[in-house]
């Protein structure tokens, strides 16, 4: 058996030595000498060698796991899922991308062999705006057509305290109810997913 005198790494001369390192690299099998009664090198984690490094990298990972989660705390959108939406629809548009073909019984294939994929994207998004739609409305980010109209009324008044003209604030007022109306319209016309 060599010797290895401290942090001394030795090559192993048969590829197939039993005391051949376990570790692999991009090459294949690590040709070092594993450390006595060991199953790596000190490069691939015999005993003393790695640990320190291992403790240094799983260290540094959750530092900077607990620095990711500190920033999605600190965001001032974290009670939003507007973002995560547009992550999945963006997910699904790139799998409806994958399937299309210029043969049209290809793209019908595709759709096929994904059609499991993208039922599940479909649904998933469902459930997202339909969870980011009551998590709006729990946080007043929504206005229901009630507040909506009161609104409008406030605004109205705040209005006529300036103008004198009982016709121009008619018509505001006209104007600010058809708005709301016709933003509830839009809203009930806009596709649920």
């Amino acid at each position: 058996m060599p010797a290895m005198h401290g942090d001394e790494f030795r090559r192993v001369t048969d590829e197939a030595d039993p005391r051949r390192c376990q570790g692999m690299t991009h090459l294949g099998q690590c040709m070092m000498y594993a450390i006595p009664n060991g199953k790596y090198c000190k490069m691939h984690g015999g005993q003393e060698g790695n640990q320190l490094a291992q403790k240094s990298i799983l260290n540094y990972r959750l530092t900077k796991f607990q620095a990711r989660v500190n920033e999605f705390a600190d965001n001032d959108q974290v009670k939003s899922l507007r973002e995560e939406i547009g992550i999945l629809r963006m997910v699904l548009e790139e799998t409806l991308l994958r399937c299309e073909d210029e043969d049209p019984q290809k793209s019908r294939l595709n759709l096929l062999i994904e059609s499991s994929k993208i039922t599940d994207m479909v649904s998933r998004i469902d459930k997202l705006v339909s969870s980011c739609h009551r998590l709006e409305l729990s946080t007043g980010g929504l206005l229901d057509k009630a507040a909506a109209i009161q609104l409008g009324a406030q605004i109205v008044s705040i209005i006529s305290a300036h103008i004198d003209d009982e016709g121009v604030i008619d018509s505001i007022s006209t104007d600010i109810l058809n708005a709301i109306q016709g933003a509830r319209i839009n809203e009930a016309e806009k596709p649920k997913n």
